[in-house]
């Protein structure tokens, strides 16, 4: 299987990922994908090099057409492009399973588990579907006949890291018109709906093989006469932007 990460600076907690990527242990049978942008490049290389030697192949895409004037959808629309193009056009490395799927990884997930892709590989295989992640409820926003905004249910999108199809770039049709109006969770569902597998392991049930960090807990201040506690890095670290609800899809 392909993993295939968008690198884009301080939009996640990257050295969160890489200590879990490296704590998983390695990844004999699958290949890597760093995908970032050229003013990304410094950071997004010394996170490549930490965790590209758990994996029998790996490689790094600097996106040099994404200005900083581009819109942030066209941006993280490119890079899942990218991604599904590089997958698609791939040669299987020793020891990889002919076709074996891509996962684009939504890197505010991270792996609990050792043999991690081991495992998401075997899912979706036994899925036998086109795409495989976890399906969240979408509202559209409509003007109706009174001229007056309404809300209505606009189907599913799925949320978090996606197991792909390994030609997803060939058998979509909308993917070669994807541009910077809608973000590609939204404007590619239509696609990628018809044909899914709605799983929890990866993110929404408690043993998940991959998820999101527990949410920090800051200590109340200390009361009159009690004696403050210790500052460490890991009670105050800063806080990550909060990922988009069902209406706005995730940063990444």
């Amino acid at each position: 299987m392909i993993l295939a990460i968008p690198f884009v600076a301080g939009s996640a907690n990257y050295d969160h990922l890489r200590d879990k990527i490296l704590a998983a242990g390695a990844c004999p049978r699958h290949s890597l994908l760093v995908i970032s942008r050229v003013q990304d490049s410094d950071p997004a290389t010394v996170f490549y090099n930490k965790v590209k030697r758990m994996f029998v192949m790996s490689d790094i895409v600097y996106l040099t057409d994404v200005e900083p004037e581009r819109s942030r959808t066209r941006m993280q629309n490119d890079m899942f492009r990218e991604a599904a193009f590089w997958a698609d056009t791939k040669e299987d490395a020793e020891g990889e399973i002919t076709n074996s799927p891509w996962m684009y990884l939504d890197p505010s997930y991270a792996p609990q588990v050792s043999a991690w892709m081991d495992e998401i590989e075997t899912e979706y295989f036994k899925a036998h579907k086109l795409v495989m992640g976890m399906p969240e409820p979408h509202k559209d926003m409509v003007i109706d006949s009174n001229g007056r905004k309404t809300t209505i249910e606009g189907g599913l999108y799925f949320d978090g890291p996606v197991v792909l199809d390994r030609r997803f770039h060939s058998r979509s049709a909308l993917i070669h018109t994807l541009s910077g109006r809608e973000h590609w969770r939204l404007y590619l569902r239509y696609e990628m709906c018809k044909n899914h597998e709605a799983v929890t392991f990866l993110g929404k049930a408690g043993n998940s093989i991959v998820r999101k960090p527990k949410p920090r807990k800051i200590p109340d201040p200390p009361k009159d006469g009690e004696t403050a506690p210790i500052d460490t890095p890991e009670e105050f670290s800063p806080e990550l932007p909060a990922t988009a609800k069902a209406t706005k899809p995730p940063a990444t």
